[in-house]
């Protein structure tokens, strides 16, 4: 008799995951106390259960605070154009101008998987969730997401060989080899920036 298999995967991106559209609600929801909690309920399961996983994180996320202020040339390179009227980052850096990180970046989550009893994989889901389609930013864009990555799984001891597209915005399959990406999760259903132009 066969056995059923399944796969399970976890979108770990914080506020990045929003980063073009945080409201008030938002920034009182997703914080670093209930995105801690979250993760460890979850966890918490899994473990109880003996179920593997795939976290895909935010590379941003990852980082701390203190990482983020020495790199933040970083950053000012993903603020690109998403549509006529709004940059990526705009509401990140509004929220960077007053020392408010909370929910942007926490370090802990990423420890708190590695650490958990039972072994999960790490996979990536971008730099700053900047959707990554042929039709919203052009090949350096991704580039210098892809870059990031890198650069930070290195400073993290880490080797992301699966990524999980930031809103299921597939683009740029011929560049994955160059970053040792040898899957992705595939597109089941259409996603809100599906409508995002490319500027």
């Amino acid at each position: 008799m066969n056995k059923a298999t399944f796969i399970l995967s976890f979108d770990c991106e914080g506020k990045w995951g929003m980063a073009d559209i945080i409201d008030d609600k938002i920034n009182s929801s997703i914080t670093n106390q209930n995105l801690t909690t979250s993760y460890k309920s979850i966890l918490t399961l899994l473990d109880k259960y003996q179920i593997k996983g795939t976290f895909a994180f935010v590379a941003a996320l990852t980082m701390s605070t203190d990482e983020f202020k020495d790199k933040r040339d970083w950053f000012a390179k993903s603020n690109v154009m998403i549509d006529k009227n709004q940059k990526w980052l705009k509401n990140f850096f509004e929220n960077a101008e007053g020392n408010n990180f909370d929910g942007w970046f926490h370090p802990n989550l990423l420890d708190l998987v590695i650490n958990s009893h039972t072994r999960h994989e790490i996979a990536t889901h971008g730099f700053t969730h900047l959707p990554l389609s042929e039709n919203i930013i052009d090949q350096n864009c991704f580039k210098h997401e892809m870059d990031r990555v890198q650069d930070i799984m290195t400073m993290k001891g880490l080797n992301a060989r699966t990524i999980i597209f930031p809103r299921n915005l597939i683009g740029y399959l011929n560049l994955l080899n160059d970053y040792n990406i040898v899957g992705y999760r595939d597109r089941l259903f259409n996603s809100r920036s599906i409508f995002l132009e490319k500027i």
